[in-house]
């Protein structure tokens, strides 16, 4: 699925389920627009020894429900468009390799002050998902080809705030520090006089931040 027809079907599924949100109470519609930090990966198996994702720009939605003052669960999804480039073996100077369309899709939960004054709310939050690693065309020696996207497990930690106005409207800004699991290397084999031999790997983590501000519709009124 490429990045047009996933943002179709989000908001042909936003849109199907509309009628049905807007009887909920304490519901709320965030879209946001934001800047994504790139990360890095060291890599030891392969001919490319470091790969960089680069800056990008960032939007999404999430579909937040207020479960009480102190807390409340969202389904989050954000898209960043960006580009790999990666550090060859005896090489010192960054080479281009690769577009890349990122999507994560969150379930977050979000702690808040239970008691407060005033429209204004800070909160941290946490979340499981997972993201889709869309890459673009790569040119190699047998011609252009377009590898297969791939889902991993991703997970984010966070802190922001919102501010409602009188009527259904308000603002969220957010910082995300959000890591996605990538793959396994081998790290060698080890061997002790108890245990025997076994194989030892290291985790490669795509670690990024993202910088959000977003615009809330409340879908619901509360009790």
């Amino acid at each position: 699925m490429n990045r047009v027809q996933l943002l179709f079907a989000s908001m042909l599924t936003l849109g199907l389920l509309s009628p049905v949100l807007a009887q909920a109470k304490d519901l709320e519609l965030t879209v946001f627009g934001g800047y994504n930090l790139g990360g890095s990966i060291d890599v030891r198996e392969n001919q490319v020894r470091e790969i960089n994702t680069g800056d990008s720009y960032s939007a999404g939605a999430s579909l937040t429900w207020q479960r009480s003052d102190s807390h409340a669960f969202e389904l989050f999804w954000n898209y960043r468009p960006t580009h790999i480039t990666g550090n060859k073996t005896g090489e010192t100077q960054e080479s281009d390799l690769i577009d890349l369309n990122a999507h994560d899709f969150l379930a977050n939960f979000l702690f808040m002050p239970a008691y407060r004054e005033g429209n204004f709310t800070p909160f941290l939050l946490i979340g499981l998902g997972a993201t889709l690693l869309d890459p673009g065309e790569a040119t190699g020696p047998l011609g252009t080809v377009h590898p297969d996207s791939q889902t991993k497990f991703s997970w984010n930690i966070g802190a922001g705030f919102k501010a409602m106005g009188q009527g259904r409207l308000g603002v969220r800004a957010q910082a995300r520090y959000h890591s996605t699991y990538i793959s396994d290397e081998s790290n060698g084999t080890w061997c002790d006089p108890w245990y025997g031999c076994y194989e030892t790997v290291d985790t490669n983590w795509l670690d990024e931040w993202d910088f959000d501000g977003g615009l809330i519709i409340k879908l619901g009124e509360g009790p």
